[in-house]
């Protein structure tokens, strides 16, 4: 018999330590003592000292298989070495992007289902990102961080690796998973999904979670490595169909219960109209919702202790779960006026449709769980061509469209929408378009140094014009009523003190517009939006135009990385700096895949490799001097369609800078 104590949570151990031994030595109780037969561990896969475990616990190790199995098993994913190279959040890319596919990378926890809000880039079998991995750690092969692909695009269960508790969801088809969010699969793809639920189910209960404790550190309460070795070495209980059909059943119930909570996360794939739209029209009563949630879980709970034919007494490792924690991520009732606000931006800039009345729902409970995630939420207008394509609006005119629409619907909005578009929208959607290290705002307040003149951007339907769209219809008619204000008040003789300072005022106004023109046309000389960059990217050219501090300088950061060579990979790089990005390119074919240029620059040669001296085929940059390379460079930027407005610009320089 051996003798443990249990320090970790102790503010001061040495005099805890101290105390449990004097309390011992007098034969008495102490708190965090444990006596064990060390030689009960090997029960358990990989022998852990787990002291802590009841006997009757340890016991379900040597009375069921584990979950890996010839059918079943758990698998690491996707490691990009590069998240702000090839990961996306989904509504930064564009209509019909290609190459993007949904990414599972763990996240906060989430019970049987959250939002895949990532999304990877894998085109051409991820030609781009195998290029990119074999050049990292001393050029070893791209599977050493890109794992398991033959199991990419299969539905099936992920978690995350690292965190405090273990929670399950489901995988949808099409996806790729993470290294961080390892995944459970049927090895033979030919698993009854019902299998999966349930599997689902039973992986989210406390009793699994105290079965996978035994291998951890339970009595630490901070982050934990849920690896997938523990995963599958964890027993799961031979099932009955009753018991698979009832856990399946139940893991249904608790994702459609989900997504339809979060048709009000106006950046969910589930979006269908903000909350107080919905609760209006009586789509649904969320009280009653949350209510069926609770009671679901309760039910699992009872029903997986008793599969394992344990209960709560048999684990002193405490798993506390606020079975309604996950909901406080959705908006309060009293943001409910800001979120339908959003949501009315957005039908502006035609992203919604205002006819929402006339749009059905999904809320059928046979809906597959794991069915392919879009590009686009419940609620969007799914056309593209149908889209009303609305790059810029003026804040004054937005606003008049905002109180259109929310008197259409009935809504009292109580506040000046012009001044809430001016001082709080763009703080409400940054911190609502952004996903943990990531942020992607997608309507951008362009302003004028003081913001006299502020016009809101729509991401998704920017382009090469949008800029001289904005000074056509929005800067240049400021200017000129600014001018004919002006010369109305000079033209009188004796003017008053107040039509002076109404002339200063102007005379400032016109100076401040005028700059904002020559801005404008500055940049749009050489900015080539392409969403496939990514908002942050695409948006660093502006960051002097716009006014919110904290995002202006994430932007000037990324320009000055830009500028520096930090992202040649992006599409904005290459058109603005062509001849600095093709010759990167011959010597990074990851780079040179990325601007579509590897047949001119790279081939396959075999060479001898290996101690067997066998010969391989591998990839070289082509052969080329100095001349012939700068030669390439010339001919690509004289004959590319990608770069005539960087050779237009040439052109105007050496003609002394005419547009």
């Amino acid at each position: 018999m051996s003798i443990f104590l249990n320090l970790i949570k102790s503010e001061n151990k040495e005099n805890h330590l101290k105390q449990s031994i004097s309390k011992l030595n007098q034969g008495q109780t102490a708190e965090g003592v444990y006596f064990v037969n060390s030689q009960l561990f090997p029960a358990i896969p990989g022998t852990p000292f787990s002291y802590w475990v009841d006997d009757k616990l340890r016991s379900v190790f040597a009375l069921n298989e584990k979950l890996e199995t010839d059918s079943i098993t758990a698998k690491q994913g996707l490691s990009t070495a590069d998240d702000f190279r090839f990961v996306r959040l989904w509504w930064e890319l564009s209509d019909g992007a290609s190459g993007y596919f949904p990414f599972a990378k763990g996240g906060a926890f989430a019970e049987f289902y959250s939002d895949t809000y990532l999304t990877v880039y894998w085109g051409k079998d991820g030609e781009q990102i195998k290029a990119w991995a074999n050049t990292l750690y001393n050029n070893s092969h791209w599977s050493r961080i890109i794992k398991n692909t033959s199991f990419y695009f299969k539905e099936g269960l992920t978690w995350a690796r690292r965190t405090q508790n273990l929670s399950v969801k489901i995988l949808p088809k099409n996806s790729i998973f993470a290294d961080k969010g390892p995944a459970i699969f049927d090895e033979n793809f030919e698993i009854d999904e019902k299998t999966l639920l349930s599997l689902c189910t039973l992986m989210n209960s406390n009793a699994f979670r105290s079965l996978v404790a035994t291998r951890l550190n339970a009595a630490d309460s901070t982050a934990r490595s849920f690896e997938v070795g523990i995963i599958n070495n964890t027993p799961i209980p031979n099932l009955v169909d009753s018991e698979v059909e009832y856990l399946a059943g139940l893991a249904k119930k608790i994702i459609n219960i989900k997504q339809q909570l979060e048709s009000v996360v106006e950046n969910s794939h589930q979006f269908y109209l903000p909350s107080i739209l919905q609760s209006n029209l009586k789509i649904r009563d969320y009280k009653e919702l949350k209510s069926e949630l609770i009671a679901l879980i309760e039910d699992k709970e009872r029903y997986c202790w008793n599969i394992y034919s344990l209960s709560e007494k048999d684990t002193t490792d405490k798993f506390e779960f606020d079975p309604i924690s996950e909901l406080r991520s959705l908006p309060e009732e009293s943001d409910s006026i800001s979120y339908f606000l959003s949501w009315a931006v957005g039908v502006t800039f035609g992203r919604y449709s205002s006819s929402y009345m006339n749009n059905s729902i999904e809320k059928d409970n046979d809906i597959n769980p794991f069915d392919l995630l879009e590009l686009c939420s419940k609620g969007m207008l799914k056309d593209s061509g149908a889209r009303q394509k609305v790059d810029c609006f003026e804040t004054d005119e937005l606003s008049h469209q905002l109180f259109k629409i929310a008197k259409k619907s009935q809504i009292t909005v109580g506040v000046n929408l012009a001044n809430w578009l001016r001082k709080s929208f763009f703080d409400i959607h940054l911190k609502q378009y952004s996903k943990g290290r990531r942020q992607a705002p997608i309507y951008w307040p362009i302003a004028s140094n003081n913001s006299s003149c502020i016009l809101w951007l729509h991401y998704q339907s920017i382009g090469k014009q949008t800029l001289l769209s904005c000074i056509n219809n929005y800067v240049q008619p400021r200017v000129d009523e600014t001018i004919q204000e002006l010369t109305a008040l000079k033209s009188i003789n004796a003017r008053s003190s107040k039509e002076e300072a109404q002339i200063d005022s102007l005379t400032e106004l016109q100076y401040e517009l005028e700059h904002f023109k020559e801005r404008l046309i500055e940049l749009s000389k050489f900015w080539q939006p392409n969403l496939n960059d990514g908002v942050q990217i695409t948006a660093a050219p502006l960051w002097r135009l716009f006014q919110h501090k904290a995002w202006q300088k994430k932007l000037k950061q990324t320009w000055e990385k830009l500028e520096e060579g930090e992202f040649d990979w992006a599409h904005l790089a290459f058109s603005t700096w062509p001849e600095r990005v093709l010759k990167k390119c011959h010597e990074d074919r990851s780079l040179a895949i990325a601007h579509d240029v590897e047949t001119d620059l790279w081939h396959e040669v075999e060479v001898i490799k290996g101690k067997k001296k066998e010969p391989v085929w591998e990839w070289q940059p082509k052969p080329l001097s100095d001349a012939e390379l700068h030669a390439y460079i010339r001919e690509k930027i004289a004959t590319d369609d990608r770069l005539k407005l960087y050779r237009s610009n040439q052109s105007a320089n050496a003609n002394g800078g005419a547009l």
